[in-house]
């Protein structure tokens, strides 16, 4: 004997949509915060690698920095530059990059802060 089973997909609809957006939306945010590492990374990068050829020019140095992020909004993004031992042949530089973003979910107010660094030796 058969019952009628009118109005099962969409009761399993019901249970599996939610779950499905939820992970894609995960999925979204990972990948967005995995780009904006990467572009933090490589912009302190890019600062220590003018710095570690000009270490006294900390307007180019954050210039080089703010350039290679401009995608994400230059206003947001904070450039530091620390030569802890001097500007010497050898010495360190560091350069860190720092940006506040929030998440793309409705409603979640709250403020992520990433900050990536890099250090090179001045040539």
């Amino acid at each position: 004997m058969q019952r009628k089973r009118r109005g099962t997909a969409l009761v399993q609809t019901a249970f599996v949509l939610p779950v499905i957006v939820i992970m894609l939306l995960g999925i979204v945010e990972y990948g967005r915060y995995y780009f904006i590492n990467t572009v933090l990374y490589n912009a302190a990068r890019e600062g220590a690698r003018f710095g570690a050829i000009q270490p006294t020019n900390t307007t180019g140095i954050t210039a080089a920095a703010r350039q290679f992020v401009a995608g994400l909004g230059g206003a947001a993004v904070n450039v530091a530059v620390a030569t802890p031992q001097g500007t010497a042949h050898g010495d360190p530089i560091t350069v860190s990059v720092s940006y506040t973003t929030g998440l793309l979910i409705p409603g979640y107010t709250k403020r992520l802060a990433l900050v990536r660094s890099s250090t090179m030796l001045i040539e």
